[in-house]
């Protein structure tokens, strides 16, 4: 199971091992590919840290302890509280000021609001593959072309990728990133 808002470290984990299969298996999609993004067990499946050291975590039904036992589509949302509310004011909060938060946060308000009470498998999918969408990964093509660059091409890349992760707390979710870099942050992840 794909995990709740995940790290930008994880993204740059699972895209690296993406970027490394032959290009004989280059046309597997990357959405099918989310079936190889790295599963957890546990609390992290309903948790995710943000900026200023805020963590949150989605309420499930049966609470934390049957995230022990259980993951997937047997896991459903808790009703009880306001936790939407408390978590998009929070992400609000944190980064309501960055360059791309007008245009991703209706996004994201869209995915708590359509499947915030659902089962917590299909809501991690549709963060993950918003995250997809905003990092260009879902477009025909990237993976092969970025496979097929020069050595050269793929250093500076790397030095591009040390250079925009300075200030970036790399184990936040991505979206942190992607608040603040937009389409760039896939840079920063390679």
């Amino acid at each position: 199971m794909i995990p709740f808002a995940s790290s930008a470290a994880r993204y740059s984990d699972w895209l690296r091992v993406l970027l490394m299969k032959d290009a004989e298996t280059s046309y597997i999609s990357v959405k099918d590919e989310a079936l190889s993004f790295p599963s957890v067990r546990g609390k992290e499946q309903a948790r995710t840290m943000i900026d200023g050291g805020i963590m949150l975590s989605v309420p499930v039904v049966g609470g934390g302890a049957r995230l022990k036992r259980e993951c997937g589509r047997d896991v459903m949302i808790s009703d009880h509280g306001r936790w939407q509310d408390v978590h998009l004011g929070a992400i609000k909060a944190v980064y309501g000021k960055t360059p791309y938060f007008a245009h991703l946060f209706p996004e994201i308000e869209v995915i708590y609001r359509d499947h915030g009470l659902g089962s917590l498998e299909d809501f991690n999918l549709a963060l993950h593959h918003l995250a997809l969408h905003w990092l260009g990964l879902d477009e025909e093509g990237l993976l092969e072309e970025i496979r097929g660059m020069s050595p050269e091409k793929k250093e500076l890349l790397g030095v591009l990728a040390q250079e925009m992760r300075k200030d970036i707390d790399m184990n936040h979710s991505i979206f942190g990133l992607l608040f603040r870099l937009g389409r760039e942050s896939l840079f920063a992840i390679l």
